[in-house]
């Protein structure tokens, strides 16, 4: 089970993504109460090693160096959010959270290029992912490739909330998409297999593609060889204890 602090710790970050993605900014007030916020609960509540707290507070100060040298390719909130994080988990679960949050922010930039719905050049809101690298982090055990169209995902506990991590997260044959790739300007790849990806399928989910009119409409059918059944009653045996 979560604790209070992890809780409140989501919530804030899950809050930060809202006005990042609608307002491209993070109130200062907002991350100076959270900075305190994070030194208090280290000073009166938490029992983490002084150098795990100062590590994790070393590799935000690198972030902000960062947002500087590049003026602001990283923005200084985010830099001074991985910071108040540093502050909070420790180096190592600061590591963790990081790295969940720019796996899904590669997945998801090389998914919005392939399909032209966003320049090379143009910044993505980082919040959401570091809300979704925490959740990540904190649900998840261990990831690993069962064969070549299955991914298996272990959570720490039962959980009900992974789910909705998902949505950006593309699981795909990345051979079969090298393959595909055709001539266009978005980098050294090509068009990303975006023209093959429009109308053909290449990844494991439980519908394929069988019909797609661009600016109309996409019909898809069940993908036969994936047992539903299967992975239906074993999700709601794993997440039964989770009701409420």
């Amino acid at each position: 089970m979560w604790t209070l602090s992890q809780m409140v710790c989501q919530m804030i970050l899950v809050c930060l993504s809202v006005s990042d993605i609608y307002f491209r900014k993070i109130p200062a007030e907002i991350l100076l109460l959270t900075n305190l916020a994070a030194v208090i609960y280290q000073i009166m509540i938490g029992q983490m090693d002084l150098w795990l707290i100062a590590g994790g507070a070393a590799v935000g100060g690198v972030f902000l160096y960062i947002s500087k040298v590049t003026r602001e390719g990283i923005g200084y909130g985010d830099s001074w959010a991985i910071l108040i994080l540093g502050i909070f988990f420790g180096i190592w679960k600061l590591m963790e959270v990081l790295a969940g949050a720019f796996f899904i922010l590669s997945l998801t930039s090389v998914f919005f290029l392939a399909r032209k719905k966003m320049s090379r050049k143009q910044s993505i809101p980082f919040f959401p992912f570091l809300a979704i690298g925490y959740l990540f982090s904190s649900t998840v055990k261990g990831v690993k490739a069962v064969d070549d169209t299955t991914v298996e995902i272990e959570c720490k506990e039962a959980t009900g909330t992974l789910l909705a991590t998902l949505v950006r997260l593309y699981i795909l044959d990345s051979k079969l998409v090298e393959e595909n790739y055709a001539s266009a300007d978005y980098g050294d790849k090509g068009d990303y297999g975006k023209a093959f990806l429009l109308e053909n399928d290449a990844g494991s989910g439980p519908y394929k593609v069988k019909e797609y009119a661009a600016n109309s409409h996409v019909l898809c059918e069940q993908n036969i060889g994936m047992n539903l059944t299967r992975i239906v009653q074993k999700d709601l045996k794993r997440f039964d204890d989770c009701r409420t």
